[in-house]
């Protein structure tokens, strides 16, 4: 696919896929389906789903930010290359895992329960921004 400029993927109940899509900015969108994005080449990604796992494999751009959040799902996200990040991740009552080591950024006054749900730090020169959330999820950041 050609570079695009902005590029809007959704649906309601079925499943949200793209492969090798190349643009400035993407958002995706699912209420009740999964989103599986992979090959990707964006600067600004935006992924919303209600009650779907996301999943996500690409290089990230520097200077990029990529934002995923999802309800009750879990959100996997395979980074294939070693561009760093700052990362925010989040869950209220499931898991946080990185297999890129994060120098964490102090919040103060965590408890011990809540380390395992939050991970607030950076990997590398923290030249993207990685956001991810979930509420009733697993998220987990992995190499390709």
């Amino acid at each position: 696919v050609g570079a695009a400029g902005s590029v809007s993927l959704s649906s309601v109940s079925g499943a949200v896929t793209g492969i090798g899509l190349k643009a400035r900015s993407l958002e995706c969108g699912s209420v009740s389906g999964d989103v599986h994005l992979s090959s990707l080449q964006v600067e600004r990604l935006q992924v919303k789903s209600v009650s779907g796992n996301i999943e996500f494999q690409a290089v990230l751009a520097r200077g990029g930010r990529y934002d995923l959040t999802s309800h009750s799902g879990d959100v996997r996200v395979i980074l294939g290359s070693d561009t760093g990040f700052e990362l925010d991740a989040s869950t209220f009552s499931g898991s946080v895992r990185s297999d890129f080591p994060v120098t964490l950024r102090t919040d103060g006054g965590r408890g011990r329960d809540a380390s395992t749900r939050t991970i607030r730090g950076s990997y590398g020169d923290a030249s993207a921004i990685l956001a991810v959330q979930t509420f009733s999820g697993t998220v987990v950041i992995g190499r390709k």
